[in-house]
């Protein structure tokens, strides 16, 4: 689930964007109205994406709060604003959003803004302050950090690597299976899937991949993984002796 810090110092309109956030599905991890107290939900609560009002009431604009941001946490930041003068929108450009929403927005551009803001972030793509369409339900998984985030139920889903037991390949699907959570069904192809992982995945199957981090056992042509049983090829038994003993 992508995680949204929401910086704005009216305390009606946060609530309604909040409302607006759990709605669509994503998680809220706090509400600031000042400068600083944004910095101390960032540092605490580590949100995948800020949305930050230009003009906080406080001495301390949106745009300088955003510059802290880009320089110790870098993340996407979607500016929230009611003015959308030549001035402010090139000092707001500045700090480089992924996106420009001016006030009163609909729903359907916030929505837009958030899922585009993740994404292009975690690929290297440079930010649009424009909202366009959702992504589309063929694009690849990205990764930030620690987690890939895959398309799920029209939703982008957050996915911790350490969470994930194994994946199945299954013809043009992929089963992304989880530790104690159900299993996603991707529209993706294995090979494409492995450049993504860690180091901590290791093919062991032309159609499995398994985290060794979940790894329980090893047969002689099948191993244990988060309480399953899945084949083991031939040819990957020798790389997987290794790994394990390296």
């Amino acid at each position: 689930m992508i995680r949204i810090l929401i910086v704005e110092d009216e305390f009606i309109i946060g609530q309604h964007i909040r409302s607006a956030l759990e709605g669509f599905g994503y998680e809220v991890v706090g509400h600031a109205m000042d400068a600083g107290s944004a910095l101390t939900m960032l540092r605490d609560s580590d949100p995948d994406l800020v949305l930050l009002d230009i003009t906080l009431s406080e001495e301390e604009s949106g745009i300088s709060l955003a510059g802290k941001i880009n320089q110790t946490a870098p993340r996407p930041i979607i500016y929230l604003t009611s003015h959308s003068d030549p001035d402010t929108i090139s000092q707001a450009m500045a700090t480089k959003p992924a996106a420009y929403l001016t006030k009163p927005f609909k729903k359907a551009d916030l929505y837009a803004s958030i899922e585009l803001a993740i994404y292009n972030f975690a690929e290297g793509i440079a930010p649009s302050p424009k909202p366009t369409e959702p992504p589309q339900e063929e694009r690849p998984p990205a990764v930030i950090a620690d987690a890939v985030f895959v398309k799920h139920n029209r939703m982008l889903t957050k996915v911790p690597f350490a969470k994930i037991t194994y994946l199945k390949s299954d013809r043009v699907y992929l089963e992304l299976h989880r530790d104690e959570a159900r299993p996603l069904l991707l529209r993706d192809s294995l090979r494409n899937f492995e450049d993504k992982l860690t180091d901590r995945f290791l093919r062991i199957h032309r159609s499995y991949i398994i985290n060794l981090d979940h790894l329980d056992a090893i047969g002689n042509d099948a191993v244990q993984v988060g309480g399953n049983e899945l084949p083991l090829g031939k040819p990957y038994r020798q790389e997987l002796l290794s790994r394990i003993q390296s």
